[in-house]
């Protein structure tokens, strides 16, 4: 079955941790980087003294990158049937990459009296 790297935006944090119950492959180490991300950018916004807009009014598209900036985040290692149905229950899920591409080299087995022959002839 595939499975692709993703981010999973929530609304808010009680949301995010509702996805506990959902039994996916979430990487909960970055969760404190979206806390940190989140509070750089919101003291950025406060020293520029930016007036700070609701998304999809004035401001960024609902849909766009933009709008979710704000939202807490975490990451994970999904299929599409998960992906989906966090969908249909109110997330946003970023897709980032098929997780094969991220596998590790597939190297042929040798058995260990042929890698030897072979590390005596270099």
């Amino acid at each position: 079955m595939r499975r692709f790297f993703v981010r999973v935006f929530a609304s808010d944090r009680r949301t995010l941790a509702a996805l506990q119950g959902y039994g996916l492959d979430l990487f909960r180490g970055t969760t404190v980087a979206a806390r940190v991300a989140m509070r750089l950018r919101a003291a950025a916004v406060e020293t520029q003294a930016v007036a700070r807009t609701e998304p999809g009014e004035g401001g960024a598209p609902a849909d766009s990158m933009g709008a979710l900036q704000d939202m807490p985040w975490i990451d994970g290692l999904l299929t599409l049937e998960e992906i989906e149905r966090l969908v249909v229950d109110g997330y946003r899920v970023l897709i980032n990459e098929d997780a094969d591409r991220r596998a590790r080299a597939r190297t042929e087995t040798i058995e260990f009296e042929e890698w030897l022959k072979g590390m005596e002839g270099d």
